[in-house]
Formats: structure tokens, C-alpha cells, sequence
């Protein structure tokens, strides 16, 4: 079966009205609607669709000036998105002032042709196409008017939208470059103390730090990473612990290959496994456990170590406030976070549904 195809001056013509302001497709439309009533009342007044069409044409041409004018004078006047009493006695003057020059138009023209309206006396003869006529322009101006109305109160909420949205943007990236100074700290130490000792694991240990700061940066730019770039950089981070803290800090992370590909907010797991090895039992060993799972639309994080809950602050500290602050600003109602104990373990869980805003 041949698949139809559209006329080739569709799309030109359709670019052509999308690049068209708001203001001047009404009044294209207006006018379109004004001159097909116009051709209407012409036919039943004159019973003839040649002088009707014919009084159409060259009435069109000015009925398009007279709208497009009309609009322009408004926004010129000030008085285009709000009716108060002003821009009512500029809409009553003006449709007044319009239908006037087509009444005079509308004589000029039958006057060879030696039409006169019917059913109507001398008197009225004047008076009838200026109300007719006023009334239109009038209904126009109104429509005017509230469409512009419309497309200020529709700006406003795009503005606020993006004030909005500025602001999430700004609070996101303030919350993810709050890395702990001492964590830096105390790395650059252990690797200043074994340059000398043991070159290959200050080697090894520069390499993770810088790998997991390469990370850090990265998370500033792209607020969506995936959950594998995210583990990356936990491991790496992970790693440089377990250089300062030798065999007291064991690490295992367990993630399926789904979990890998889901997108999460970057950097939002760092403060779950800081505070595991700030706050987690190393008085023999530290066991720290990264695990994540897809579950139909939800994404499955836990992050175990050994130790209490009784350690750590009852507020929950800057890392915990942080990461409640950025799950209600990335899932909106669609995330759950807890935070309990075991014997001689504390698990961190977060449910994750759906993709970060």
C-alpha cells in the first residue's frame, strides 16, 4: 500500500505560521473569520455570490490593516493584557473609528454598481454596517485583550519556572561540593607517610584519590550519573580508607549489571559510606558492604558496616541532611530512605523509582 504524502508546500507553509508570533497569528485568524462572516452576510443581503465575493475582495485587504492597527494602537497605548476604564474607552473609540472606515469603504464601492442595502431605510442605511462593523472590531479588541492577558500570565509562569528552576540548580551544586576537608586531609597524609615506607601503595593510593576527585569535579558539571560511575568512584574512595586504615577496613560492593546502567543524582551516596567508615566499628574490623539491585522501577541501594547507630549524631549530621535535602529535590514523593540497626550492624537503605528530576 503506497504511503501518502503531503503537499510540498505544507511544511514551508506551517514553518512559515510557527514563526509567526502569537499576537499576529490572531490577527490573521481574526481577520480570516471576519472576512468569511463578512461574504456570509454579503450573500444573504444581496442574494448574489459574485457581488458577494467581489465585495469580499475588496473589503479584505483593509479589514486586515484595520485589525492589525487596531492591535498595534493598543499595545502603543499601553493598555494591551488588562481592561480598566481607559482601555475600555479605547476599545469603544477605536472599533467606533474602524467600522467608520468601513461603512465609508463599504459606500464607496457599491456606489457604481448601484447597490443599496436592503431592507433597510436611508436613515439606517449608515447606521446598521456601523454597528454591525463596530460590534466585530469590538469583539476582536476583546479577544485581543485576553489572549495578550493569557500570554503575560503564561511568560510569568515560565519566568517563575526557570527562577525556579536556577535556584534547584544552584542548591544541587551547593550540596554536592560539600566534600569533607579532613577526608583530603588525612589522605595526603597517609600518603605523604608512605613515600617513604612503601612507594607502591602511596602510588596506588594517589592514583584513587585522584581518580575519586576526577569524579568529584565530573559530578559538578553533570548532575545525573550513572550508578556504575557512581560505585567507581565509592570504590576509589573506598580504597584510599583502606590504605590509611589498613586491614581494620575490609570493603565489598555487589551490584547487578542493571543497577549499573540506572541514572542517580552524582555524588549522592557519598555521605551513606563516609559516615560508615566515620562512624562504623574499626576497633577490630571495619566490614563495609556496597549493594544495589533493580526491583521493576525502583532502584535498591544499601550500604552495611559493622557497628551502632549509637556512635553517630542523633541529628543525622551535614552528610545525612544533605542527602534528604537532594533526594526530595530528584525524587519528588518517589523515594524512601532508612536508616537502622542490626546486631553489630547498621544499614543504610534507599529506594530510588523512577529517574531523577
Amino acid at each position: 500500500m503506497q504511503k501518502a504524502t503531503s503537499s510540498p508546500l505544507v511544511g514551508p507553509a506551517l514553518t512559515w505560521w510557527r514563526g509567526l508570533s502569537v499576537p499576529w497569528q490572531m490577527q490573521i485568524i481574526g481577520s480570516s473569520m471576519f472576512t468569511l462572516l463578512d461574504f456570509l452576510v454579503r450573500i444573504m443581503l444581496f442574494h448574489d455570490p459574485g457581488i458577494a465575493l467581489g465585495m469580499m475582495l475588496a473589503m479584505a485587504p483593509l479589514l486586515l490593516l484595520l485589525i492589525a492597527g487596531l492591535g498595534s494602537t493598543y499595545r502603543l497605548l499601553g493598555h494591551a493584557g488588562r481592561v480598566d476604564a481607559a482601555a475600555l474607552s479605547a476599545i469603544v473609540m477605536l472599533s467606533l473609528g474602524a467600522a467608520a472606515l468601513c461603512v465609508l469603504a463599504a459606500a464607496i464601492l457599491r456606489k457604481p454598481f448601484g447597490l443599496v442595502l436592503p431592507y433597510v431605510s436611508s436613515g439606517q442605511e449608515i447606521l446598521v454596517p456601523l454597528f454591525y462593523y463596530g460590534t466585530i472590531f469590538a469583539c476582536w479588541s476583546f479577544a485581543y485583550f485576553w489572549v495578550d492577558a493569557e500570554l503575560a500570565r503564561r511568560n510569568e509562569r515560565q519566568r517563575a519556572a526557570q527562577a525556579r528552576d536556577e535556584a534547584l540548580r544552584s542548591e544541587l551544586r551547593r550540596l554536592r561540593q560539600q566534600l569533607d576537608p579532613h577526608f583530603l586531609l588525612n589522605a595526603l597524609n597517609g600518603i605523604g607517610e608512605e613515600l617513604h615506607d612503601d612507594p607502591a601503595a602511596a602510588a596506588a593510593m594517589l592514583h584513587n584519590l585522584t581518580f575519586f576527585l576526577h569524579h568529584s569535579l565530573a559530578a559538578n558539571e553533570a548532575t545525573v550519573v550513572s550508578f556504575g560511575a557512581e560505585r567507581d568512584s565509592l570504590s576509589a574512595y573506598l580504597a584510599v580508607q583502606k590504605a590509611r586504615f589498613g586491614p581494620r577496613l575490609q570493603m565489598q560492593v555487589n551490584a547487578s549489571p542493571e543497577a549499573d546502567g540506572r541514572p542517580i543524582p552524582g555524588f549522592l551516596l557519598q555521605p551513606l559510606v563516609e559516615n560508615a567508615v566515620k562512624h562504623g566499628d574499626r576497633s577490630t574490623r571495619l566490614d563495609i558492604t556496597l549493594s544495589a539491585a533493580v526491583l521493576g522501577d525502583s532502584l535498591h541501594i544499601a550500604v552495611t558496616n559493622t557497628g551502632t547507630l549509637g556512635t553517630r549524631n542523633p541529628g543525622g549530621g551535614i552528610g545525612l541532611i544533605n542527602l534528604t535535602r537532594r533526594l526530595a529535590l530528584h525524587y519528588p514523593n518517589r523515594h524512601r530512605f532508612a536508616l537502622t540497626e542490626q546486631p553489630n550492624c547498621v544499614i543504610a537503605e534507599l529506594t530510588l523509582t523512577g529517574d531523577p528530576c
